[in-house]
């Protein structure tokens, strides 16, 4: 199952972290108009 989660801030960031200590998620990507991390698209 994949996740995209909207913003790639401090919130994103720690939503990003629960989920992949959940393990539930095979992908899990950023969606923000307004970073230009190489991760978020």
């Amino acid at each position: 199952m994949k996740l995209i989660i909207l913003g790639a801030g401090g919130y994103g960031r720690t939503v990003a972290d629960i989920a992949r200590q959940s393990k539930r998620y095979s992908d899990i990507l950023f969606l923000d108009d307004n970073s230009t991390a190489k991760d978020v698209f």
